[in-house]
Parts: C-alpha cells; sequence; structure tokens
C-alpha cells in the first residue's frame, strides 16, 4: 500500500507527539518508544498529515510556505518504517513496530505523585545526611570488599550476594519504573548486557514525549533509590541491635549498592550517567552515533554516514575516543583478571563436588552444586540475552546508516 500511494492519498497518523528542543522538532509515539527529530518543515508535515490532506496538498502547501518541495511519498515511507503510518487511504499499514507494554499499568500519576514533591524531597535529603552522620558517628560502617565475605563457603558467598544484589537491582529499577510513571509513561524493565555484564534495564524511551528537565527524573530516579536505600541500611545498623549475621549481610547490601554506584561512572557504556551525559551535552544518542562514526574510520560504513550538525559531530568524536578507551580497558580487566577467576571458581567447584561423592560427604557436593548453577546458570543467561539483544542493536545501527 505504501507503494501504490499517489498525489490524492490521505494519511490516517497514529497519535504523535510533536515538540521542540535545540532547534528540532521531537516526533514519536509514547505507546512505542519510537521518536525522531525532524526540521520544522518536516514537523508541519506530520500536522498537515494529522489534518486529513492529500499528500499532493500538503506537498504544495510545504512548497508555499518554506519555498522547497518535499517528497511526501518518501517521507510517508519513512514514517511508516518508524510506526507512525496507521493507514492509507483506509487501507491498514502493518510497520512490524511493537508497543512498549508497560509494566505495573496500575500505577497512576495520582498514586505517587507526593513522591517527587519537595516535602518528600526535604525527607530524602534528611535520610542521606542521617546516613552520613551514623558512618561519622560509627566508622564501621563505613562499607569494605570484606563485607562480601559472609562464610567461609563459596556457595554460601555466593548464594547470599546474588539474593542482596538481586533486591538492590529490584529496587532501582523499580525506582525508573516509578519516576516513569509519575510522569504518565510506560516503562517495561528487562534484561541487557554491556559489555561482559548481565544487566536489568528499564525502557524509558518514552521520555522523549516530555521536557529535558523531566527526563532528568527518570534517569537519575535510580542512583538516588540506591543512595536512600544505603542510607536506611546504615540508620538501621546504627540505631537498631540485631544479630551478626544480620549485620553483616546489610554491610554486604551497602557494599554491593556503592559498587554499583561507581560503575554508573562507565560513561562508554550505557549507564544511567550515560543518558545524564547526553542530555547536559545536548546529543540525543551518542552511543550509537559514535559506533556509526567508529564505523565510518575504520572503512567498515560510508564517511558521510553521521548526519549531525558539525558541534555534534565534535562531540560524538570525543565520546568515541572515550568509548573505545574505556571499552578496551575493561575488556582487558575480563580477561586478565576475571576469566582466571571464574576458572579457579569452577574449578574448585568440581573438585568440591568430585571430593564430596568419592568421600561419601554431602556438603562438599550441595557447594559444588550450587556454585555450578548459579554462575553458570548467569553465564547461560548473559549468553541467551546477548545473541538477542545484539540483533535488535545491529538492526538500529544499520538503520542509521541507511538515514
Amino acid at each position: 500500500m505504501i507503494q501504490d500511494m499517489t498525489g490524492e492519498s490521505r494519511v490516517e497518523l497514529a497519535d504523535l507527539v510533536i515538540r521542540e528542543e535545540d532547534g528540532d522538532h521531537i516526533v514519536g509515539r509514547v505507546d512505542s518508544g519510537e521518536f525522531v527529530a525532524l526540521p520544522q518543515v518536516g514537523a508541519r508535515a506530520v500536522q498537515l498529515l494529522r489534518d486529513g490532506d492529500s499528500l499532493e496538498v500538503i506537498s504544495a502547501r510545504l512548497a508555499e510556505e518554506y519555498g522547497e518541495k518535499v517528497d511526501m511519498r518518501e517521507f510517508v515511507a519513512d514514517l511508516a518504517e518508524l510506526g507512525f503510518v496507521l493507514s492509507v487511504n483506509g487501507v491498514p499499514v502493518s510497520s512490524g513496530q511493537r508497543d512498549v507494554a508497560t509494566h505495573l499499568p496500575w500505577l497512576h500519576q495520582s498514586h505517587i505523585a507526593w513522591i517527587f514533591s519537595l516535602p518528600a524531597k526535604i525527607c530524602y535529603g534528611l535520610l542521606v545526611l542521617g546516613g552520613v552522620l551514623a558512618v561519622t558517628l560509627r566508622p564501621e560502617l563505613l562499607p569494605s570488599t570484606r563485607n562480601l565475605l559472609l562464610s567461609d563457603s563459596p556457595s554460601v558467598v555466593i548464594t547470599v550476594n546474588t539474593a542482596l544484589f538481586l533486591l538492590v537491582v529490584a529496587a532501582h529499577e523499580s525506582a525508573h519504573l516509578v519516576a516513569a510513571r509519575s510522569l504518565g509513561l510506560p516503562a517495561r524493565i528487562s534484561l541487557g548486557t554491556r559489555l561482559y555484564n548481565l544487566v536489568a534495564q528499564t525502557d524509558l524511551s518514552a521520555l522523549w514525549s516530555v521536557p529535558r528537565a523531566q527526563r532528568f527524573r527518570g534517569y537519575l530516579a535510580g542512583i538516588v533509590s540506591d543512595v536512600g536505600l544505603a542510607s536506611t541500611v546504615v540508620i538501621t545498623q546504627f540505631l537498631v541491635p540485631m544479630p551478626a549475621w544480620l549485620n553483616h549481610s546489610l554491610s554486604a547490601m551497602v557494599v554491593l549498592i556503592v559498587l554499583g554506584l561507581i560503575a554508573q561512572l562507565q560513561l562508554y557504556m550505557r549507564t544511567d550517567l550515560y543518558f545524564v551525559l547526553c542530555e547536559l551535552l545536548g546529543a540525543r544518542n551518542l552511543f550509537e552515533d559514535a559506533t556509526i562514526m567508529l564505523l565510518g574510520l575504520l572503512r567498515m560504513a560510508p564517511r558521510n554516514a553521521l548526519q549531525v550538525s558539525p558541534r555534534e559531530r565534535r562531540v560524538v568524536m570525543l565520546y568515541m575516543w572515550l568509548m573505545v578507551t574505556g571499552s578496551a580497558g575493561a575488556m582487558a580487566f575480563f580477561g586478565w583478571m576475571v576469566i582466571p577467576a571464574l576458572i579457579v571458581l569452577f574449578a574448585d567447584a568440581v573438585r568440591s563436588i568430585v571430593s564430596g561423592i568419592t568421600g561419601g560427604e554431602l556438603i562438599p557436593v550441595l557447594d559444588g552444586v550450587t556454585t555450578v548453577g548459579i554462575e553458570g546458570g548467569l553465564w547461560v543467561l548473559f549468553v541467551v540475552v546477548f545473541v538477542r539483544s545484539r540483533r535488535e542493536w545491529m538492526a538500529r545501527i544499520r538503520k542509521g546508516l541507511a538515514a
């Protein structure tokens, strides 16, 4: 149907947001999370399409208003690829785009608006101040990686730390989700990968429908939640007498939170602070733009494939070198430190299983099986998610090269 369009064709568009920002017009669908930056003439074309005019009439109007001829059939075909076109001449158009199904759809703005009110922010500030005061008065509450060694048994250490880590991640991603829902936007938590890390991530693409100041709320919510949770834990440890094992476990949770906050500084990956950096620099997609630029330098893509302003090109160039050097350093660390540690861990686990079986002891067998099951399962899951996510990522890069 798209190929059969004529000058008399009329197009029905999806419910689109059109918002001006930094000299461009952000146009997109909240329900699918697909957004694009268009010049003024493109945004005007979208408005005329929504008014129901024919392609020929719209082309004439644009020529009259802007002094340039716009190929409306090609323009509509591009919109259809983004999933913005519902029908042409009353015939439905299938775009292959899927809606972003939101988690916690029952959670409405009215339920959680108070979380982001001024009184709530003041309470949060007092909470963080209380956490700082607690570790100042009792320095032993300061986190140390030694707190992660909860037992002499590797399986106990892995099991407890994995459970604590999952709790921290759940709180972090839930904060992103709640921030999006507080703006009335859909959001969804899923699994993804960053280099050799398996991560949970929240799809916040619908944030492009709101002004920049509100987007910061969505991007920073996880970090704010982490700091608040760590403060709550140390205040509880300071005020409440508790068994040594519980105190040790809570300290381990604080360590995991701090390590997560440090990881947010890895701006060469798509961390929360990476998105904040993009907003501060006015660059909408640093990572993928830097990838396209790098492919051009390696002669794996046309040199002119990256369509950005000269100012943004300089920003992308700087980020590209950060991405390359940071990723290279991280992968070197993975090869030099992580892989040998994993080999030792799995070898010890296998020896524990074998010695337990031959010696007729159950505990060593359970210890080894638990270690292999948890660590091995996580790496199998990493491979599955990596293959799936890289397929989608490469599709986006190919789309960027073809633009």
